[in-house]
């Protein structure tokens, strides 16, 4: 029972790892949305395939 209780713990803290880099990377993405960053820089391509699969979905939903 305490290898279970260790097992969800770390699951959370990895989890919640992930989910508090992908807000970094939102908040990234808005950044460079103000400052129209170069498409070609690695990081700014980077940041950009990394938060599309969750935006797509959102920009077809909201109109223009």
């Amino acid at each position: 029972m305490l290898i279970v209780g260790y097992f969800l713990r770390a699951s959370g803290m990895l989890l919640s790892s992930i989910i508090t880099f992908f807000i970094f990377l939102l908040i990234g993405r808005v950044v460079i949305s103000w400052l129209n960053a170069d498409p070609s820089n690695p990081i700014v391509r980077f940041i950009v395939e990394a938060t599309e699969p969750l935006l797509a979905p959102i920009r077809r939903r909201v109109p223009p």
